[in-house]
Formats: structure tokens, sequence, C-alpha cells
């Protein structure tokens, strides 16, 4: 028979029991929740009811919208001073400090917090409007950059001899060269964009002719001065020169300059490996095409006070008999190969030796091939240029020759210009009578000019015996006087 004390036992072991100490109690069982209980049942059936309510809280919760985590790029950007900000740092947004921080991942980064000014960029676009700029430069960055390059070489020059603030010029120019980025880095490009390298040899040209030809002048004029103690001849040996020297100066400080600034980022000091593959860099420049615009300069100079030359007869018209367009597309052949692999290639050779940089690594291999490359184009676009004006100065040389020769025999000119006609003539096939053909015109051109004053004569007299008249002779027989 139980007593109260057994059952006492059995409520307090339906606390803990289970299913068995419900119905000691005389509880109920709940079957609605399966293997759940309710409430004083047992610990399972609290667990169980807990579990439920979990699971019913995370079912309501995914049905909640969430706002998604901040994981897309985004940088800030400051328009009145043309600024981005990323991981700390403020940079410029230009193709110098950007395309830097774009190499370092600073547009890839999520930037939460940003300075007072800065809005938020997403980097995309901050990527996408620096690929565009990079694109998109113009004719007028390559001008720039050519120019900068060759200030900074100057202004390193102007370093190692101690020029105050050359320094700060050099860093200055480097800045303005590095914000005018070239868009041809590696071989390929010059297969992918051959436009933009045309472009870009264009905008770098005429810089590179500028320094040749103000160079050359000033080498000129010097040499025409030293050399005028000697007379007219001297004063033309010096003014050419002259040309030379200054040329070949016009080019040094740059080449030297940008070799130290190699060598003193590499911590090396070598300036006498400087001095020699500059001087090697300046001289090839007077093999190329180049070196016309320097002896067109000495020419100019040279002929100031002396006698105009007669010009080259014999050259001028093998010109004519071979045609514009074999004369400028010869020009053109011979100026490309001269000026890329003959003088480009072994520039930038000695320029990566002089700054002791490595000569076979992929990066110096596309040097060499886009130097080769531009500098041929470059030739030839020179070339061209100097065989159409050759060609041209051939045709007006020729034509004016054979209009005085008609104006000298063409009686029925001005006496004064059919002698003055004749002088220009006899000077020009003088001049160039060491031709054997040329001298034989000479010979034919006396004879025809002494035939028509002598019928000139004839004629006059007869006039004078028939009117009474005096005979002017000197009318009569005109430029037969002067050959």
């Amino acid at each position: 028979m139980q007593t109260i004390y057994d059952t006492d036992a059995a409520a307090s072991s339906s606390l803990y029991g289970g299913d068995s100490a419900t119905r000691a109690v005389g509880l109920p069982v709940s079957t609605g929740l399966g293997r759940a209980y309710a409430p004083g049942g047992s610990t399972e059936t609290a667990s169980a009811l807990l579990q439920q309510m979990r699971d019913k809280t995370a079912a309501m919760m995914a049905e909640v919208p969430q706002e998604p985590a901040v994981t897309t790029p985004f940088v800030g950007y400051k328009e009145d001073t043309n600024e981005y900000f990323s991981a700390g740092k403020v940079f410029k947004a230009d193709l110098n400090e950007g395309r830097q921080a774009e190499a370092a991942g600073l547009f890839d980064v999520v930037n939460e917090k940003l300075p007072p000014g800065f809005k938020p960029v997403l980097g995309a676009q901050a990527k996408a409007k620096l690929k565009s700029d990079f694109e998109n430069q113009g004719f007028m960055s390559d001008v720039t950059r050519r120019a900068a390059t060759k200030a900074a070489g100057f202004a390193g020059t102007g370093r190692e001899l101690g020029i105050p603030g050359a320094e700060s010029a050099r860093q200055y120019f480097s800045d303005v060269a590095a914000r005018n980025p070239s868009q041809i880095s590696t071989a390929k490009d010059l297969l992918d964009k051959p436009l933009t390298t045309v472009q870009e040899t264009m905008g770098e040209l005429p810089v590179d002719l500028a320094a040749m030809a103000v160079g050359a002048g000033v080498g000129a004029k010097a040499g025409a001065a030293a050399g005028a103690v000697f007379g007219p001849a001297g004063a033309g040996v010096g003014a050419g020169l002259g040309a030379i020297l200054g040329g070949t100066l016009a080019n040094f400080p740059e080449f030297f300059g940008n070799a130290m600034t190699e060598q003193r980022s590499k911590g090396v000091y070598d300036p006498a490996r400087a001095v020699m593959t500059s001087a090697g860099s300046s001289a090839l420049e007077l093999l190329g095409p180049e070196a016309w615009v320097a002896r067109s300069v000495a020419k100019k100079i040279a002929a100031k006070g002396l006698p105009a030359a007669v010009g080259d007869l014999s050259g001028a018209r093998a010109l004519m008999t071979a045609g514009a367009a074999k004369t400028v597309g010869k020009k053109l052949a011979v100026g490309a190969a001269i000026e890329g692999p003959l003088t480009e290639f072994p520039q930038t050779v000695l320029d990566r030796y002089g700054g002791y940089s490595d000569l076979l690594s992929t990066q110096a291999i596309d040097e060499y091939i886009i130097s080769t490359a531009k500098g041929a184009i470059g030739g030839g676009v020179i070339s061209t240029i100097q065989g159409t004006a050759e060609y041209q100065a051939a045709k007006n040389f020729t034509t004016k020759l054979a209009e005085d020769q008609a104006i000298a025999q063409d009686v029925n000119q001005p006496v004064q210009e059919r002698i003055a006609a004749a002088k220009r003539v006899k000077a020009i096939l003088d001049g160039n009578s060491s031709d054997p053909a040329i001298a034989a015109e000479l010979a034919a051109f006396r004879a025809a000019m002494t035939a028509l004053a002598a019928a000139g004569n004839a004629a006059a007299t007869a006039a004078a015996v028939q009117t009474g008249a005096p005979a002017n002779l000197m009318q009569a027989q005109g430029p037969a006087l002067t050959p």
C-alpha cells in the first residue's frame, strides 16, 4: 500500500523523471506536441518547446528583409582640389598619383569613414575615369611629355653641376611627364595601337627638332664668328662645324642628366660612364635625318654676307629625272632605316647602360622595340619632308634656269632684262662646268648669244644705213657682251 511519502517521492521525481513521473502524480500526458510535452512535465518537454520557439523565430526573421553589409569599394573625392581619399591617404586624381594609387589597390578599398569635404565615389567609377583620361590624352600631352622629359634631363645635369634648385626643377618636370604618360609601353602596344604610336611620335618630334635647331643655330653663329678671321670661306667652314657641335651639345645634357638620375636611384655614382654613353648618344643624332636641320641652319647662317651659291644643277636635274615619287620614297626609306635601327636602337642601349639598367630584361627589350619603331616613324616623316623640300627646290631651280635662258635669247625683251638673265645663266652653268655635259651646254649658250648679237648688230647697221640714224649697237647686241 502506498503511503503519502511514496506519493511525495513520485511527485518529486516527476520534476526529473519524464513521462513516468508525469503519470505518477496524476497529470495528463499531452499528445498534441508529439515528443514535446506541456509545462510541468519534464526537462525534455521544456527543451522541445524552446527549440520550437527558436525555429519559429528563425523562420519569421528569415521573412524580414535584411540590410546587406557594405562590400562595394568606394573612395572619397574632393572636387575643389581634385583629390581622392582611400585607406588613410589623399592623392591627386591625375594620371600620375591616380595611376600609382590604382596599382596599389587603393580604389578597391571600402572606406566607411571619409574626411570632411570628401564625397563617396565608387572605386569602379574612379578607375573608369582614369582609364578614359589615359586613352584620350591627345597630341598636346605627347608634346608636353617630351618637353618635360627633356627639361628633367637638363635639370638633372644642373644638379650634378651643383646648381641650386636644379633637383627641385628635375622633380617638377618629372612629375609633369608622369602626368602625361605614354600609351605605348610594350611591344604589343605597337600592334594594338598603331595610330596612337604615330600620334605620339608626331607629338614628340617637334621638341627634338626644335632643340636640334636651337643648338645648331647657336653653334653655327659662334663657329661663323670664330672662322671669320680667315675670311668668308673660314666663316662658312666655322658655321658648319659649329652647327655640328651645337647640335650635339643640345642633346648631351638630357642624356647625361637622365643617366645620372638612374644611377642615383640605384645607389650608383659613375659620371664617367654617363659622360661616355651620353656623348655617344648625342653623336648618333647627327647621323640621322635630324642632322638635316643642323645642316640647313648652318647653310643659312654661313650664306650671310657671302655670294649667293649657284646651286647643284646636276643634282637638281637628277632629282627631276627621278621624279617626285621616287625621290621622296627613297628619302623616306633611308631616313626610317637610319633613324630607327641605326640611331634610336643603339641610343637606347647606351642610355640604359649609362644608367646601370639591365640590358636584356623584358622591359629593356620593349624599350628597344618601341624606340626603334618610333625612330623609324620619325625618321621617315623628317626624310619625307626633306625629300619633298629638296625636290621642290630642284624644280624651282631648273625652272628658273630655263626661264632665264629663254629671256636671254628673246630679242623682244628689254635689253637690261636679257643681260641680267644671261648673267644668271652664265653663273650657274659656269659654276657647274666640272660636269662635261654642263660645260658643253655653257659653250652652246655662249655661241647662241654670240649669234644673236651678230644678227642684231647686222640688223641695226642695215637700219641705220637706210634711215641715216645712228645705230645703237648695245641695244642690238644685248647680252652677247656679258658671257
